[in-house]
């Protein structure tokens, strides 16, 4: 006679995405040699994935065995000193000693993770000769950067000036300073905008992708939306969805609103609808935009301007 074993289907599921957790945890942190499921987060309900060394060498067994055991040892509440090295004297629990920090420490060390991963973003977004920039060299416009330097990303701006008065060095900078203020940021180059502008299937998509950035710079907008009119509307439409999402933009430009119209109209071809686009596009600049005009470098000409 034998017996029949049956699995229930629900529990072999949990087993299994239980796996998949903890495989896809070794994935992206090979150094990683055992792990402890812990509670909460994760793709199971209550129960997630850690590094046991994280966790100070504890797992689930440790824990349980500290709730059943009030009296047990490591229990015992004690005095000592956060374990930052700060000397700041705490009550805490024998079992916790080594992980237990002091509140000023702990903000510390959220505030040096937190401009970390800061860092980490500038680099992957910001163009390595923007990320050069010095603000110290002397075609800089200090004074602009100066009168704007507590930028926070609450706002848009039109920086609008001839090509080498620092338009985009100055705005990247200002861009950084919204990051450091938990803002996230990105660059649009011109030569994206007539890509995205272009591409009738993905265009929603970029809209949206770039629309939801707090702060987003724009290099050259208008100058390049002048070319072709499906430019302009997908710079009217980016803008439109920023704005209604409470976002904010950063556009450099060498041309304002005259100089848009005559580039638009080069050819002598512009037509109503091309102005009344025009005028629409403008308008939103003007109504929701600060404007900071910038001037030519005085920088010597047999220099580098950075």
């Amino acid at each position: 006679m034998t017996t029949e074993i049956t699995i229930d289907p629900e529990a072999e599921e949990k087993v299994l995405a239980l796996r998949n957790q903890r495989d896809a945890f070794r994935e992206a942190k090979p150094n990683c040699d055992r792990v402890v499921f812990i509670p909460g987060g994760g793709s199971i309900p209550h129960c997630g994935v850690a590094d046991i060394n994280e966790v100070g060498g504890l797992n689930m067994f440790h824990l349980a065995e500290l709730h059943r055991n009030p009296d047990h040892p490591m229990n015992e509440v004690i005095d000592g000193e956060c374990s930052q090295g700060c000397g700041t004297k705490l009550r805490m629990s024998r079992f916790w000693m080594p992980k237990t920090a002091c509140d000023e420490c702990r903000a510390k060390a959220i505030e040096d993770a937190m401009n970390d991963e800061c860092r980490k973003e500038w680099e992957r977004v910001c163009p390595k000769q923007l990320r050069d920039t010095d603000s110290n060299h002397p075609g800089f416009p200090k004074h602009i950067y100066r009168e704007n330097i507590g930028y926070d990303g609450n706002s848009s701006l039109f920086l609008f000036g001839p090509t080498g008065s620092g338009k985009s060095r100055c705005g990247s900078l200002l861009m950084k300073r919204a990051l450091m203020k938990r803002k996230t940021v990105n660059f649009l180059w011109p030569e994206e905008l007539k890509a995205y502008a272009k591409s009738n299937n993905e265009r929603l998509k970029f809209i949206r992708e770039y629309g939801s950035t707090n702060v987003l710079l724009m290099d050259d907008a208008l100058l390049t939306g002048a070319q072709d009119e499906r430019i302009a509307d997908f710079l009217k439409d980016l803008i439109d969805f920023m704005q209604r999402h409470g976002n904010q933009m950063i556009i450099t430009s060498q041309i304002g609103g005259e100089d848009y119209e005559e580039q638009a109209n080069k050819f002598g071809n512009i037509t109503k609808t091309d102005r009344e686009r025009i005028d629409a596009l403008m308008r939103r600049i003007r109504e929701s935009f600060k404007v900071i005009p910038f001037v030519a470098s005085s920088a010597p000409e047999n220099k580098e301007m950075f």
